[in-house]
């Protein structure tokens, strides 16, 4: 059933009349303040589509929908909780809250096993967690979460919090984002198999809990991380590169002035201007009988980001022979000048295969 735009709607009938109804669409219902209590016992609905209802301040107490699978709150600006029956939703693939502004808190471990079934499941299912935008203080309710093998994609940002509790028992998470949590102080633990970790804007931010012992491919972005020392970026990325026990393939974008002194081969080029592009070559010479499985290259570029976009890519060729284009990001803008660094770091075992050698 789609009542999707209907912007004078403001309250819902009684739903027990259909209880075969598998999908609610409610998208863009700007007057509607509350779902009916009967909407939370309909056992066949699998989408339930709230997104964007800005006058939504009640969802039905008790929420027992055996079948749904997608809850969609994005939007609800006037939407303060969320009820704790929404952690007994036992096949909830997909939840979005994100920008829901005035969403404070969430329900915790203690919090739910107080008013239901301790032993019971949270959330066993979930692959999807949306909660960007929100105004979020504690993520502390993440302890909570029982989706340690299913969760795929975790938007924790623009948010307020200060620590997030570790995530490394989401073995399976491949992506982070924290982006924009400017009271952030320290990146929690990661997950073993994460693959992107973006805390761009994390003004607060001033280091790691730990690093994962090993990486299948990492890209991590700590733009605009004004806290965030230099010293502690070139440790980090020194640490990365001696540590990287798969020889897998990584992209940073780091806080940094200067190229670090350990790359063999390096070139300044003169300084930006706007809609203009500078640009350099550097070759060097790779030992015939090298072991290509075990090592590869480093490509570092170092620029100052003020007021406009910077590009910033990587050409690669052997013996002559094109093999790959590399792209470091399009840099955003900063309010005040600051260097940023770019390393990309690629197995010559990629390139060997590429080239048949």
């Amino acid at each position: 059933m789609s009542l999707e735009g209907c912007k004078s709607l403001r309250e819902l009938p009684n739903f027990t009349r259909i209880p075969n109804l598998e999908e609610l669409n409610l998208v863009g219902c700007e007057s509607l303040v509350e779902v009916h209590q009967s909407v939370g016992s309909l056992d066949k609905l699998v989408t339930l589509d709230l997104g964007g209802c800005s006058n939504l301040v009640k969802l039905p107490t008790e929420i027992s929908l055996k079948s749904l699978r997608v809850l969609y709150l994005s939007g609800c600006t006037s939407l303060k909780y969320l009820p704790f029956s929404i952690y007994g939703l036992q096949n909830l693939e997909t939840l979005n809250v994100s920008g829901c502004t005035k969403l404070v808190t969430l329900p915790t471990k203690a919090s739910i096993s107080h008013d239901h079934d301790s032993g019971s499941l949270v959330l066993p299912k979930l692959r999807v967690l949306r909660i960007n935008g929100c105004n979020l203080s504690t993520a502390d309710f993440i302890v909570s979460l029982d989706c340690l093998e299913t969760l795929t994609e975790l938007d924790l940002s623009s948010n307020n919090f200060v620590s997030v509790p570790a995530l490394c028992k989401f073995v399976n998470l491949p992506r982070i984002d924290l982006y924009c949590c400017k009271r952030l102080l320290e990146i929690p633990e990661l997950p073993p198999n994460i693959l992107e970790v973006n805390a761009r804007d994390c003004k607060s931010l001033e280091g790691f809990f730990i690093l994962p012992k090993s990486l299948n491919m990492l890209e991590m972005l700590l733009w605009n991380c004004h806290r965030f020392s230099y010293s502690l970026c070139y440790d980090m990325m020194e640490n990365i590169l001696l540590n990287n026990q798969n020889n897998s393939p990584f992209k940073l974008g780091l806080l940094g002035c200067e190229v670090p002194k350990w790359f063999h081969f390096s070139k300044e080029v003169a300084a930006y201007e706007y809609g203009l592009s500078s640009a350099c070559a550097i070759s060097f010479e790779i030992p015939s009988k090298l072991n290509w499985e075990n090592i590869g290259v480093a490509f570092c570029s170092v620029g100052i980001i003020s007021t406009f976009f910077m590009d910033h890519r990587a050409d690669i060729s052997i013996k002559g022979f094109f093999i790959d284009e590399r792209f470091y990001w399009r840099c955003p803008r900063s309010p005040t000048p600051i260097g940023h660094m770019w390393l990309t770091y690629i197995p010559l075992a990629n390139l060997s295969q590429t080239m048949d050698i």
